[in-house]
């Protein structure tokens, strides 16, 4: 699958020639954020649920520290919940648009491990 061409025209997004609208969602997944009340798997059925609601990105929410449990370490199973999760969004045309603005951006005064 070839990357779409993507510019801007004003206020319009044009994807491939066409005028594109983005619908988006914030969403948590787990494998990539701590399990919380809301979580949702990384799978087909979430994705094709998301798709299903005209959905074409999504903000998924990544906890670095689930990525680097400690420093200098890494967490195999994080790096491949993400490339799961690229996957089956590429497979239904949705964009991610990743947020990880948390965590190691401060330090453990904050409660965070930078």
């Amino acid at each position: 699958m070839s990357l779409p061409q993507v510019s801007i025209s004003g206020r319009n997004f044009i994807v491939n020639g066409q005028p594109f609208m983005f619908r988006g969602t914030n969403i948590q997944l787990i494998g990539l954020h701590h399990q919380e009340s809301g979580c949702q798997a990384i799978n087909a059925a979430t994705f094709n649920e998301l798709q299903s609601w005209k959905v074409n990105i999504i903000r998924p929410w990544f906890n670095l520290e689930m990525a680097s449990p400690s420093f200098g370490s890494w967490n195999q199973q994080f790096f491949n919940n993400v490339a799961l999760m690229g996957d089956l969004a590429e497979a239904r045309n949705i964009y991610v648009q990743p947020s990880m603005c948390h965590q190691y951006n401060i330090g453990p005064i904050f409660g965070g491990t930078g």
